[in-house]
């Protein structure tokens, strides 16, 4: 069951930045099935050896969950006027980029059987991806990332990213709650690093990137930010020589935070998401008396821009 790369799709931007351009891959449905059969016998595998901070592709794990600890660690760092500096990771094309091999080494450390180790392997040995240049096609192997749209890429990924953290050794950073330190929450590929000064930050940062290049992860410093309060000094957060860049809030997780603590912002980001999405489907509402089709279409477009 071979996988073919065909076609791309922008994500934003101008379409003739080839950097908005993602592939896509195009799945048998008979190999989804299969991919799905093997994620049912490995995935408690691999849950179990998930830790708390990752509540990404997990069951009853959500991202209101990293949302409620941010807004009480920053509620708690005013209260008791403690220093909180928060760095927020973006990788480059993040799904696209992690190395197979590190994938499979990462299955294997977790406690996932060989067998299945190796299905997947050979799963992953025959990708290409069609080029047409001039009307004339190009095959390419294709030896970087996991398939966007395969049901187990999700948990390979977030496999590989246990991986790379685990040999970062953060058990000296980050907040103490009740003795046990607090230095990172992650959803998938998002990750915030949480620390008590922008010189723990930096070092942190350090680290992530260094065991993230052995899988083939680079952090996009134009987009990583740093959010931090008044308690903890103004010294910038390094990586690689420059200085990331500091803001008074992020939208985390399709929520915005500030240090502050402010919903004010968040409320009027929601309207106004709110109203462009109405807008989207408005002229479609007003040509249909079917209000099954309009609920549905309201509940499925409208309603997730409010949570």
């Amino acid at each position: 069951m071979e996988a073919v790369f065909n076609g791309a799709a922008v994500q934003e931007g101008r379409q003739k930045d080839l950097a908005n351009y993602r592939p896509i891959t195009l799945l048998p449905v008979l190999y989804k099935v299969f991919t799905r059969c093997i994620l049912a016998r490995i995935r408690r595998t691999l849950e179990e050896a998930q830790p708390v901070e990752q509540a990404g592709f997990r069951r009853n794990f959500s991202t209101l969950d990293h949302i409620a600890t941010c807004r009480r660690l920053i509620e708690a760092s005013r209260e008791h006027r403690l220093p909180l500096v928060m760095t927020f990771i973006d990788y480059k094309k993040a799904f696209d980029s992690v190395e197979p091999v590190k994938v499979w080494e990462a299955l294997e450390e977790q406690g996932v059987e060989r067998i299945y180790v190796d299905v997947l392997r050979e799963c992953y040995s025959h990708c290409t991806t069609v080029f047409h240049p001039f009307y004339n096609d190009v095959v390419v192997a294709v030896q970087k990332g996991v398939r966007q749209g395969d049901p187990i890429s999700p948990n390979l990924f977030s496999a590989c990213l246990e991986h790379v953290i685990r040999r970062c050794d953060w058990s000296n950073y980050g907040v103490n709650i009740d003795g046990v330190r607090l230095n990172h929450l992650r959803f998938a590929d998002d990750i915030v690093l949480i620390t008590e000064s922008p010189e723990h930050a930096s070092e942190m940062l350090h680290r992530l990137d260094e065991e993230g290049s052995h899988c083939g992860l680079t952090i996009n410093t134009s987009k990583t930010k740093v959010m931090r309060n008044q308690f903890s000094g103004d010294t910038p957060v390094l990586l690689k020589g420059g200085a990331i860049e500091d803001v008074d809030e992020y939208v985390y997780l399709g929520s915005q935070l500030n240090m502050r603590n402010d919903l004010t912002g968040e409320l009027a980001r929601r309207r106004k998401a709110r109203w462009a999405a109405f807008n989207s489907i408005k002229s479609v509402l007003e040509d249909t008396r079917d209000c099954k089709l309009r609920a549905d279409l309201f509940n499925s477009t409208v309603l997730p821009a409010l949570s």
